[in-house]
């Protein structure tokens, strides 16, 4: 059995984690727009990238592999490295 410790410790690595998520489907969503693809369907057909993947990664859906984020962040003429100097 865990001891209290541990869970609570698991519990804010697990609440860290889903606001990362969220927070950086923010930011993807909002550069998205920046660009002009106002609809992630339209942003995603264009760049043939399953518009569910754009979705879910914009709504913190889901952990998500980093080629899939790289992908998407190529697409909007963005690196990942200045992806994460604009936060």
């Amino acid at each position: 059995m865990m001891e209290k410790s541990h869970l609570r410790t698991c519990v804010r690595m697990v609440t860290k984690l889903e606001k990362d998520l969220t927070n950086i489907g923010k930011r993807v969503k909002e550069l998205r727009v920046s660009k002009g693809y106002t609809s992630y369907r339209h942003f995603a057909d264009t760049f043939e990238i399953e518009p569910k993947s754009v979705w879910r990664l914009e709504e913190g859906q889901s952990d998500f592999k980093y080629s899939s984020l790289k992908r998407i962040l190529e697409a909007l003429d963005t690196t990942v490295d200045d992806f994460f100097k604009m936060a």
